[in-house]
């Protein structure tokens, strides 16, 4: 008795479902050439209406299978679609072949919204706005035909329009792009350290001036002045090395030494701060990146002493060092 109730017997269905749907799909899919309807409003009714009637996912791919199987295709919708009656139609028609430009206009507008053409083609055909479209479309379903014909599409509405006051304009001191342009060069200079960008500089600028221009107009002149005195941006890559000019006076002296370590250190020192990438550095040097990223790691932890005092050797000693510690503390 307890199984029983707990497992009822299974409801059987009527066979013949697939082939009832399938004889209803016409006269579905006639009813979906209208933009006021879709296949859930039609799956809806058809569930109403049947008892045993198939899930909505089942109903849609056997309607999709339906098309493929007769060569047709889903009725296309968008949102402008206009519906039109017969009698509205039939004069939509007349109004196509008037030599009136304007009911020519708004018949075409019209009866392409109809057979849903996009809004984007329409307007190219009729040379007109998509705000003029609009308003025909609006006009054409609140008074129909008769108010579209009188109706001046500059006010559709004929609603009063209400002149918006605009508030005084804060006038900004004079000079303010004169004043900018004698500040650029020092800007260009700061520049070309790895340490600042044009938007720290700007705000620099900001915190400096009253009444100072924005970010995007600060960047735009600032181009306008790279490209009228003839210079570039500083390029910019995550490895260049910020040089003092005492290091860069010693660097200088080791590019002219014999000492071929000290040599290729400072190449590689001096080629990073003038932005070169790293893969040319190691090209022309015909060493690995992990050592040209080790020596400039060294100098900027270090400074030139660190740098020069650098060796395998050395720190082939200090792991070795390092690596007695560590024996005799397992030892104790």
């Amino acid at each position: 008795m307890l199984v029983e109730r707990l497992s009822p017997p299974r409801v059987c269905r009527p066979e013949g479902r697939h082939t009832k749907l399938l004889g209803l799909f016409p006269d579905i899919h006639q009813s979906l050439s209208e933009s006021s309807t879709s296949l859930l409003a039609q799956w809806r009714l058809y569930n109403r209406k049947q008892p045993h009637a198939l899930g909505y996912s089942r109903f849609a791919q056997l309607y999709g299978e339906w098309l493929s199987t007769n060569g047709l295709s889903k009725w296309p919708h968008n949102r402008w679609t206009v519906p039109i009656g017969h009698d509205d139609y039939t004069a939509l028609k007349a109004w196509r072949s008037s030599n009136d430009r304007r009911k020519w206009q708004r018949a075409v507008a019209l009866l392409d919204l109809h057979k849903h053409c996009t809004m984007a083609s329409i307007c190219r055909k009729v040379e007109r706005s998509t705000k003029t479209i609009k308003g025909w479309r609006r006009m054409f379903l609140t008074h129909g035909l008769a108010g579209l014909a009188s109706a001046k599409m500059r006010n559709p509405d004929n609603k009063v329009r209400v002149k918006r006051l605009s508030p005084p304009r804060v006038r900004r001191p004079e000079g303010r792009h004169i004043r900018l342009l004698g500040l650029f060069p020092d800007i260009h200079q700061s520049l070309s350290a790895s340490t600042t960008s044009l938007l720290a500089q700007w705000k620099l600028y900001n915190r400096k001036q009253p009444h100072a221009l924005g970010y995007s107009r600060f960047a735009q002149l600032y181009g306008e002045w790279l490209s009228t005195n003839g210079l570039r941006r500083w390029p910019r890559h995550r490895w260049t090395v910020p040089i003092t000019d005492d290091d860069y006076r010693v660097l200088k002296a080791w590019r002219t030494s014999n000492d071929k370590r000290k040599w290729q250190r400072a190449i590689a020192l001096l080629d990073l701060h003038k932005h070169r990438t790293m893969k040319s550095i190691c090209g022309k040097l015909e060493r690995s990146a992990n050592t040209i990223k080790r020596w400039r790691r060294m100098f900027l932890a270090g400074g030139l002493a660190g740098l020069a005092l650098l060796s395998k050797k050395t720190v082939s000693k200090e792991r070795l060092a390092v690596i007695a510690k560590k024996k005799e503390r397992t030892r104790i």
